[in-house]
């Protein structure tokens, strides 16, 4: 389809181009463009690595890794060409590579792009982004979307893609057509697979989808239990209450916090220099939160004086917020400390 400039008198047909014939490369131009404005072909979305490729014995790289809302992982892949090439097929097979990356990995993938200062701070973006009070590898990387951009594509491979959608993957197909008017270069970004018009049609599957994941949030475990920890009972405790007593009984026996967090995921655990009661912690971590545009939620953590652990000058407060994992977290410090723990977790 042709792009008309609207002039005084009539429509003045704009000159159609091609990267290649412009000189646009592209992974020095079209990629180092689109990494920064990435809303230009996948919205909602955000990128997470480039030139990714940490494979065993293999040379083959991302162009784009990144991260939507629904915490799906996207593959970007970017041609320059008129007819895409085989990029389905080179999608489709770093779409599997991928496939098994956990919010960890994401986390140390995204530190590592965006040079951040700290695994932490990778981590509050990433969060932040997701709309996550905090990490869920239950929630995190359940699909594999694939985002093709490329300046045309021919008709075998836009017949691939219909067909592997039909199947139930999630592969876009995104048209880059650059134009010259007054010596400057225009690009039409158009979306020909799915047509928009078809997009009502996915607006029941990602209602379905929606659904499914409410429904497995409701049938989430939030018993309490009877719980036995070095011959103290405790009865009807939360997941949440069994960590922390646990926690607390190795750290009572002599185990040292910084092995014990070892032993679970870094989210678990606000580590601030100094001693600090639940008021100072809740004021630092309240204006460090700020600074970066993020919310403290106090409640989300075992913030009562005698709750605070502290070791080599160093304040430890542990959070609450436990549900898939917490049985292996447990079981991981009774192993590691030899602790007496018996709970009925079924």
């Amino acid at each position: 389809m042709a792009i008309y400039k609207f002039g005084e008198k009539d429509f003045e047909i704009l000159e159609e181009t091609t990267f290649s014939s412009e000189r646009i490369n592209e992974r020095y131009d079209l990629q180092r463009l689109l990494k920064n404005c990435i809303d230009v072909i996948a919205p909602g979305t955000k990128v997470i690595a480039e030139e990714f490729g940490r494979w065993t014995n293999s040379q083959r790289r991302i162009d784009l890794l990144a991260i939507d809302k629904d915490a799906n992982l996207v593959v970007i892949e970017l041609k320059r060409t008129q007819d895409g090439g085989n990029m389905e097929l080179q999608a489709l097979r770093y779409a599997s590579m991928i496939s098994t990356l956990t919010f960890k990995d994401a986390i140390d993938i995204y530190a590592d792009y965006a040079s951040t200062e700290s695994q932490a701070q990778a981590e509050e973006e990433l969060l932040a982004f997701l709309g996550w009070e905090e990490a869920s590898e239950d929630d995190f990387g359940n699909d594999v979307r694939i985002v093709l951009a490329s300046g045309e594509f021919s008709i075998e491979l836009t017949t691939s893609v219909l067909w592997l959608n039909e199947k139930g993957l999630d592969i876009r197909c995104i048209r880059m057509k650059p134009y010259r008017s007054n010596g400057e270069i225009l690009v039409n970004v158009e979306q020909i697979i799915p047509l928009p018009e078809a997009e009502r049609f996915q607006v029941g599957v990602r209602a379905k989808r929606a659904q499914q994941k409410i429904e497995k949030v409701s049938n989430r475990d939030t018993r309490k239990r009877d719980i036995v920890i070095e011959g103290q009972h405790y009865e009807s405790v939360t997941k949440r209450m069994i960590a922390y007593l646990v926690v607390k009984a190795a750290f009572d026996r002599g185990a040292e916090v910084e092995a014990m967090r070892a032993l679970m995921p870094g989210s678990k655990w606000i580590v601030l220099s100094g001693k600090l009661d639940g008021k100072s912690v809740i004021e630092v971590m309240t204006k460090k939160k700020a600074e970066r545009g993020v919310e403290f939620k106090a409640n989300k953590y075992h913030l009562g004086n005698e709750q605070i652990f502290y070791s080599a000058g160093n304040t430890y407060v542990l959070s609450n917020q436990w549900g898939s994992g917490t049985q292996e977290v447990v079981e991981a410090l009774q192993n590691a400390f030899g602790l007496e723990v018996d709970v009925e977790w079924d």
